[in-house]
């Protein structure tokens, strides 16, 4: 019996990542391939190329238990990616001048009295969803999920279950509701 637990069996959030990072580029190189036999102008060698990334991570997928399993951190991602940038728009926020603002600022001007391009759910505290916007992406970005963890009072592997998945979940629903208070013809509140 082992007395050590390898860095690798210490770090499920990294397998994880890593895990996502690589379904998600398999799924990349697999469209960049297929848009490459379209594509006359496309060398050879660049062909040679995407066959050869694709190859090496469908060498590597297999060995990677769970790879079916719900891309938590791409998800997460994904939807405050989104998010900022539909709030970028409809605020007109877009370009260097405007760099410096972050998503909670973008969210807290949106929802705003002085604003007030879209309104929250009437059983939702804007404060409290702004709080939750603010944490999941900041445990994407920092990547310091042991500070986030302590701060729930609980594990890492119990952060991710009751705290990011309801909180991711919550931003996507958020999200959509945001997103259908705007007509996708003029960008403008419907």
């Amino acid at each position: 019996m082992r007395d050590t637990i390898s860095f690798k069996e210490q770090n499920e959030d990294l397998q994880r990542l890593v895990l996502e990072l690589m379904l998600v580029r398999q799924r990349n190189l697999a469209e960049a391939l297929r848009l490459t036999k379209e594509d006359r102008a496309v060398t050879e060698e660049r062909r040679a190329f995407l066959i050869k990334q694709q190859e090496d991570l469908l060498r590597e997928l297999p060995s990677v238990e769970g790879h079916h399993q719900r891309l938590i951190f791409a998800e997460g991602a994904l939807v405050l990616i989104v998010m900022e940038r539909f709030l970028r728009l409809i605020l007109c926020r877009t370009g260097a001048e405007h760099a410096g603002q972050t998503l909670p600022n973008l969210l807290q001007e949106a929802t705003g009295e002085q604003v007030g391009i879209l309104q929250f759910q009437a059983t939702i505290d804007r404060d409290k969803a702004i709080r939750m916007v603010t944490l999941v992406r900041n445990t994407l970005l920092h990547g310091n999920y042991e500070q986030l963890a302590a701060e729930a009072g609980c594990t890492v592997k119990v952060f991710f279950k009751e705290e990011y998945l309801p909180a991711v979940e919550g931003l996507y629903q958020l999200l959509d509701f945001f997103m259908k208070q705007i007509n996708p013809g003029t960008g403008k509140r419907t």
